[in-house]
Parts: structure tokens; C-alpha cells; sequence
């Protein structure tokens, strides 16, 4: 036997026109990189025409592989810009006829036919390739069922494969140029219209207690979680997001624990996680939702002695709000001490469910880090079998069948993906909307997209094709502000009142509208005055979505502050002291007037407040100076006349000094002239020389002298003597 591959380029008349002289080089290039792909692996070379290659290997690994690398590397040219260049490709197995050196026969004939079936990109395998690649090799488990197609002149349908190629795409249409298969073949008669049949599937939204009868895949680890509830009053339910826990716990655990006489109540903290839990135990309780939360704010351990011997079930889902939702710390900790009092104290059993990227978070609060330690159940991937339950089970219960091979399909799409619950959920829901009569087929599944295309395509398809310009924009603002973007970790859903979604008054309606329209395709969850996106994996599976995101993250977190701030300042009446100012205020003003159409009215009314208070404290604090520079002028000029003065005082204190000084050397002076003793007389005039040094004590030392002629005489040395 050898495995036959046949290539062709998709479109090549159209790639002529968009590269016009430049397709001679394109063709060259694209002939090089298979041949190359086909060399490595051993392929041969049958025939050549145009774009198209016939190549012959020896066995079938060794032509998936080439195929696959053949497909990488087209992906990985750097084709002149604007062009991509895609092949599709078939291989199929079998004995053909070598005639000069040349096969022929009816196995080259479907070969052909299996490629020429193919979309640009794609490889398609045939049922006898299928069953001769080598079990335990990469492609044994790559492969993955499109059912059986009828191909032009081929007799009988044929069963195809598709090859998945790891990094590129794996979401194409239905094979080209198909016909179905009549009834009488023993294929589905695919042009039924769909049965009035409840769809068991839940697409993105989450599984409520009354879910339980369609709730599979599960039922040994909700029997576990019942024991664990029963042995202990809190139960931490951990996994990542996609894992199933708030569907578990909803359909699953509550529902048996009600069976056993255990009434419940669901809560999920939101933004103020106190009020919430008021609003959802206060009529157990028989008291007003306000004066509970209040009691808790000042109490949090009052909770366990309201629920007394009530044995009541408290399931907190979504736990990670009180750390990516709730901005009062103080309310956070009320709330966790209000559950750990309840489990600890009171008769109530506390279920939580965690995301695990928020496990960390929990060891802020070690009371609750020491609970989950002892009472935490880590959800894991469902098996092959618990998903094909999850698959099978709701199908049978609503009175659907699957065709033949679909089931192996989904399951070699989704065994062994982390978090691919929702995207499974969504894939069913979609399938069953394209159902003929009672029967979910393979065709209805690829249309929708598959496990890891469903999502984006319905939110595209309803975002494109439901929505008019206008509501785009609304629903684009709606999708940025019900996510919650992650500083450290994922990007999560965010619960919004539906008054925050209308950009300006008198578009109530069409937001409404929009979201309604949102609602009816399962992207969102629509609660009495609230919404929310049905689940975080559209926000991680729809790229346009990712788009808008990640085109301005750090707008988007001014916005989310400014959103925050304008709640705030409503909250409190709108006090002056909740606006913003400085720098706040410049940052989310700059992203305002760049953004404008983002924004609400209450936002458009707080950023005004926060200007005018801004300009009113300048002003105020202008005149302020105004006044301060007044009175530091006056001041001024006061201090200068207190320096002034006490320099003229100084002056004339000096003076004064100097002049009684002067009058006691006049005196001095005036003694030593009447005093008789001559020797007295001349120590009295020097005294007044040396108290004040002027004409008339200096007059006066020289009458003294002139008394007395010894004192003014010369004394010469005698002869001999020095």
C-alpha cells in the first residue's frame, strides 16, 4: 500500500489578480515549500500541474507528517502583504495501479476527491489513512471525525478525518461540494426541520438547582461533596475557571442536600458582598435586608445566632468577588467573619466556590486560610467518560439523538483542555440550533464552530449580523464594563446595574434592546436590575472581545477607578469630599475627552462636579493668597517702622552714652585744674583724655601739665652713664 497526498491552492485565480507580476515568484516559493516538506519525509513526486502536486509516500505517518509541516511552513512565509497563500490537501491510503511509472485507478481518483473536498489550510483524511497511522504516534490522536460525506462521483459516502495541525487553525466549514447521503445509505437525513425539542444544553449560563435532572458527568463527586458538607459546616469547592465548580454545586450538591431536608439559600458577593448576603437570607430571618446588613457591618458574628438551629445551606459562588469586586476592606472582612461565625458558631453549613487563581488571596485573612486548609474540595478535569455522561445524559433525558461519531468528535476536541466546560456547554447549545428533526449531528456541530469556535462565532454572528452600528457601540461599552480587568490575574465578569450600560438619558430603550438581544444568545445573564456576561470563557474565547480589552488596559482601569469614584460619590449623596481632585482628576479628565462616548451620565456629572469644586477651591484658594500677601505686605512695612524707630533709638541711646561720658572727662578735667595736689591734678586729666578723647580734655590734661614744670622737663644723661 502507499498513501497518496494531493495539494492544491485555494483560490489561485484570485491570488493572480492580487499579485499580478509578483505570482510567478509566489508560485516558485510555494513549490519550494512543499517540495521541501515532501523530500524530508520521503515523499515522491508523481505529478506536477500548476499549483497542484500529486505526491506518493511509503507509508501513511510519514505522509501526516509532511502535510503538516508542509501547512506550517506556508503559514510561516512572509507572503507579500495582503496575500496569504492556502493549500488544501487529501490523503487516502490504498493499493493503486502503476502504470510507466505513474499511479492510476478509482484509490487516486478518491485521493483527489478527499483534497478537492478540502478548504484552504485544511487537511483531509480519508478513513483508510485513518486507520493505518501508527497508534501512539502525534497524529493518532489529531485526528478528528467530520462524518461521511458524499464526494462527486464517488458511489458511496465517504467517512473524513480532519488532520489537526498543531498552531494553526482547526475550525473550517463543512467539506466542499458535498452532498447528503439519503436516508436509505444509512446516513442522516440532514434535511429534517429541527423537532420541537427543549434544548438540554445551557450553553454559557450556569446550572441552577432546578437544572438537576439534565446535571451529568458529575455524580460520584457531588455523592463526596455530600459527605463532606455532612462531616463539616464549610466546604471550600476550588477549581479554575471552566471547571464546572458553580454548576456542580448549583445542580449538583444543593439539590441533594435538599433532598435531605437541608433548605439553602445562593449568594454571590458582588460589590458589596454584606448586602448581598442580607438580601439573600433576610426573609429566613424575618428581618429587613437593611437593618440585617447594618447589624453585620457592626457585628459580623451576630449571623450565627440569627440562623440558631436553622440547619440552613449558605452557598457563597463566585467567592473571588469579595477580592476583585468588593473595595471596602472593612465590609470584606465583615463579610468572611460573618460566614466563618455562621459555619463555627451557628447550625449553618457555608459552601464557597474559589477560583484557583484567587486561592492566594484567601491567605490575607488567616481565619478563612485556616478553614480552607482543613475544607477545601480541588475540582479536576472531568474524565473521558464523566464528559461523554455530560455529553450523552441531557440528550437522552430530553428525547434527542446524537448521530453516529459525533460524540468521539467532541471528545477528541475537548479531552484533556483545561476549563473547555463552558465552551462544550456552548458548542452543544449551538448544535442543537442546528438539529435535523430530533438528531444533533456532526455537520450541525461544525457549522456552530466546534468546542473552541462556537463561542466566538455566535458572539461574531450576533454582534455582526443582529446588531445595527448604533447598538454595536452599546454593546461594546456594555462587554468593557461587565469585565473586570486582572492586575496579577485572568480578566474576569463583572455585575453591573443596567442604568450604568446607558451612555446618555433617552437610550434606556435601545440599551434594553441590546441587551435583551445579548441575553436570547446566552452572552449575557439579565437579573432584576442587573447584568452580567453568562461566563468568563467568552471573555477568553471571543478575540474581538480580547481586542478592545487589551487596545487600551490602562484606560480601561482609569475608567473602572471613575466608575468606582462616581458609585461612591452617589452612594454618599453626593459629598464634596468623595470628587475627585489634582492629579486623579487630570488622568481621568484626559482619558474623558478622548472618550467621551464611554461614559454615563452620572460619570459626565461627577467629572463636572470634581472641575467646578477644583475651580471653586482654586479661586478661593487664590483670594486666600490675595489676603496673605496684604497682610505680609503690612506687616512688612510695620516691621520696617519697629526697625526704623529702634535704630533711632539705639542712635540716641549711644548719643545720650557718649554725651555723659563727655560731661564726666569735662568734669575730670575741670578738678585737675583747681586741684592742688599736682600730682592728682595730672591723674584727674588723664582719666578725662581716657574716658573722652577730645579738644577739651586734652586742653585740660595740657594746663595740668604746664602746673607742673618738673613733669614737662628734659632729663639729660650724665657723662659715662646711660
Amino acid at each position: 500500500t502507499v498513501t497518496l497526498l494531493f495539494t492544491d491552492i485555494e483560490g489561485s485565480t484570485r491570488l493572480l489578480h492580487a499579485v499580478g507580476d509578483e505570482y510567478a515568484r509566489v508560485l516558485s516559493e510555494h513549490r519550494r515549500i512543499l517540495r521541501d516538506a515532501f523530500e524530508r519525509h520521503g515523499g515522491r513526486e508523481v505529478d506536477t500541474q500548476g499549483d497542484s502536486f500529486f505526491v506518493a509516500f511509503a507509508d501513511a505517518d510519514a505522509a501526516t507528517r509532511a502535510a503538516a509541516d508542509a501547512q506550517q511552513a506556508l503559514a510561516s512565509e512572509p507572503w507579500p502583504e495582503g496575500v496569504a497563500v492556502r493549500v488544501r490537501m487529501g490523503l487516502h491510503t490504498g493499493n493503486p495501479i502503476l502504470a510507466d511509472d505513474h499511479y492510476v485507478g478509482m484509490d487516486v481518483h478518491r485521493g483527489a476527491r478527499i483534497a478537492a473536498a478540502a478548504h484552504g489550510g485544511q487537511v483531509l483524511v480519508s478513513e483508510q489513512t485513518r486507520a493505518a497511522v501508527a497508534e501512539g504516534t502525534e497524529f493518532s490522536t489529531s485526528l478528528r471525525a467530520l462524518g461521511a460525506h458524499r464526494l462527486k462521483d464517488l458511489p458511496e459516502p465517504e467517512p473524513l478525518f480532519q488532520l489537526i495541525v498543531h498552531g494553526l487553525p482547526s475550525s473550517f466549514p463543512p467539506p466542499r461540494a458535498y452532498e447528503e447521503a439519503p436516508a436509505a445509505a444509512g446516513l442522516p437525513d440532514y434535511s429534517q426541520p429541527p423537532a420541537d425539542v427543549p434544548c438540554p444544553y445551557k450553553g454559557l449560563i450556569a446550572f441552577e438547582p432546578h437544572d438537576s435532572e439534565i446535571f451529568f458527568g458529575r455524580e460520584a463527586l457531588v455523592e463526596d461533596l455530600v459527605a463532606r458538607v455532612e462531616q463539616a459546616s464549610f466546604l471550600a469547592v476550588v477549581g479554575p475557571s471552566g471547571s464546572g465548580k458553580s454548576s456542580l454545586v448549583r445542580a449538583g450538591l444543593v439539590p441533594q442536600l435538599g433532598r435531605r431536608g437541608a433548605p439553602s439559600v445562593i449568594v454571590s458577593p458582588g460589590e458589596h458582598p454584606l448586602r448581598e448576603l442580607a438580601l439573600g437570607v433576610y426573609d429566613i430571618l424575618d428581618q429587613s435586608p437593611d437593618a440585617l446588613r447594618e447589624r453585620l457591618a457592626a457585628d459580623p458574628r451576630a449571623l450565627a445566632t440569627e440562623f440558631g438551629h436553622a440547619g440552613l445551606v449558605v452557598v457563597v459562588d463566585q467567592f473571588e468577588e469579595v477580592f476583585t469586586l468588593c473595595r471596602d476592606e472593612d465590609e470584606r472582612a465583615a463579610f468572611i467573619s460573618a460566614l466563618l461565625a455562621a459555619a463555627e458558631e451557628g447550625d449553618a453549613r457555608v459552601i464557597i466556590t474559589l477560583r484557583a487563581d484567587f486561592y492566594g488571596h484567601c491567605a490575607r485573612h488567616r481565619e478563612l486560610a485556616a478553614m480552607l486548609e482543613e475544607h477545601q474540595a480541588l475540582i479536576a478535569p472531568m474524565s473521558e467518560e464523566e464528559l461523554r455522561r455530560t455529553i450523552e445524559g441531557p440528550a437522552q433525558e430530553a428525547g434527542l439523538v446524537l448521530e453516529p461519531g459525533l460524540v468521539e468528535g467532541i471528545l477528541r476536541d475537548i479531552v484533556g483542555q483545561p476549563g473547555a466546560l463552558p465552551l462544550l456547554s456552548h458548542s452543544l447549545l449551538e448544535t442543537w440550533k442546528r438539529r435535523s428533526g430530533r438528531m444533533l449531528t456532526l455537520i450541525g456541530y461544525l457549522h456552530a464552530g466546534g468546542v473552541h469556535g462556537a463561542i466566538a462565532k455566535t458572539a461574531e454572528t450576533v454582534f455582526n449580523d443582529r446588531l445595527t452600528a448604533q447598538q454595536q457601540a452599546l454593546a461594546r461599552n456594555a462587554f468593557l464594563r461587565l469585565t473586570e480587568l486582572g492586575e496579577g490575574t485572568e480578566d474576569t465578569r463583572r455585575r453591573a446595574n443596567v442604568g450604568e450600560l446607558v451612555p446618555r438619558r433617552g437610550q434606556e430603550d435601545e440599551v434594553d434592546e441590546v441587551l435583551h438581544i445579548l441575553a436570547e444568545a446566552r452572552l449575557v445573564t439579565l437579573h432584576e436590575d442587573t447584568v452580567e456576561v453568562a461566563h468568563e470563557a467568552l471573555i477568553r474565547n471571543w478575540p474581538t472581545l480580547r481586542a478592545w480589552l487589551d487596545e487600551d488596559r490602562e484606560g480601561r482601569l482609569v475608567h473602572r477607578r471613575l466608575t468606582e469614584a462616581t458609585q461612591e460619590w452617589q452612594a454618599l449623596g453626593r459629598d464634596p469630599g468623595a470628587l475627585y481632585r489634582g492629579a486623579r482628576l487630570a488622568g481621568a479628565s484626559d482619558w474623558a475627552e478622548l472618550n467621551d462616548a464611554e461614559l454615563n451620565e452620572l460619570e459626565r456629572e461627577f467629572l463636572a462636579a470634581s472641575r467646578s469644586a477644583e475651580v471653586g477651591e482654586l479661586e478661593a484658594t487664590r483670594r486666600r493668597n490675595r489676603r496673605l500677601r496684604t497682610v505680609v505686605v503690612a506687616l512688612a512695612v510695620i516691621l520696617a517702622a519697629a526697625l526704623v524707630a529702634g535704630a533711632l533709638a539705639v542712635v540716641q541711646r549711644q548719643n545720650a552714652r557718649e554725651a555723659a561720658t563727655a560731661a564726666v572727662a569735662q568734669r575730670l578735667g575741670a578738678q585737675a585744674l583747681v586741684q592742688k595736689d599736682l600730682d592728682r591734678s595730672l591723674l584727674l586729666a588723664r582719666e578725662g583724655v581716657e574716658l573722652d578723647d577730645s579738644l577739651v580734655t586734652r586742653g585740660n590734661l595740657l594746663a595740668a601739665l604746664v602746673r607742673t614744670p618738673a613733669a614737662v622737663g628734659v632729663v639729660r644723661p650724665l657723662p659715662g652713664r646711660l
